[in-house]
Parts: structure tokens; C-alpha cells; sequence
């Protein structure tokens, strides 16, 4: 179950990334102009489900100086955690429009 709540959050992470991606024709990233573009609110639940997209794309990018991160297992384990919470919530909320 645990791992089908991670590769869930991966993919809502992924669904919503590209989507507004797409819709904002810009690449979202953790930064001042995405706030500006959503708004707070907005950029909030954005960065909330995006998260683990975002934090993937950080941690793991190669550098201007072409070094990487220290901690590529920490980003990992990190973004895993993330979209485990991402995934458990869809699950759940899918759950219970069911149930409903």
C-alpha cells in the first residue's frame, strides 16, 4: 500500500506539474516569479503538490560549474516522502467519493 501511495503522489506530482506547465507557458520552479504568476494561495496548493517534481528537478539538476548535490539519495528519499503524503491523500480523497 505504501508504495502505491508513492507512486500515486509521483504521479499526481507529474499530472499537476505539466498541466501548469503548460497553462502558465513557463517552467514553475521553488522562486519569487511563480508566487507572482499564481498568487499565494495558489502557489501554495501548487507547491504543495508539486512538490516532489520540484524537488527532483532541483536536487538532482547539474550545475552551472557542472558539480550535482551532495545528497542525491536525501533529495530522493525526500521527494519519496513528499509524494507518499501526495499520494496518500489522493488515495484517500478518491476513497471516499466513492464511499459517498
Amino acid at each position: 500500500m505504501l508504495v502505491a501511495c508513492v507512486i500515486v503522489g509521483f504521479a499526481v506530482s507529474l499530472s499537476v506539474f505539466h498541466f501548469l506547465a503548460g497553462a502558465m507557458r513557463m517552467q514553475p520552479a521553488f522562486d519569487r516569479s511563480t508566487v507572482t504568476r499564481l498568487g499565494p494561495a495558489a502557489a501554495a496548493l501548487f507547491f504543495a503538490l508539486c512538490g516532489p517534481v520540484l524537488v527532483l528537478r532541483e536536487g538532482l539538476a547539474a550545475r552551472a560549474d557542472a558539480t550535482r548535490t551532495n545528497w542525491p539519495m536525501t533529495t530522493i528519499l525526500f521527494a519519496a516522502l513528499w509524494a507518499g503524503l501526495v499520494g496518500v491523500v489522493a488515495v484517500e480523497t478518491g476513497r471516499l467519493a466513492v464511499i459517498a
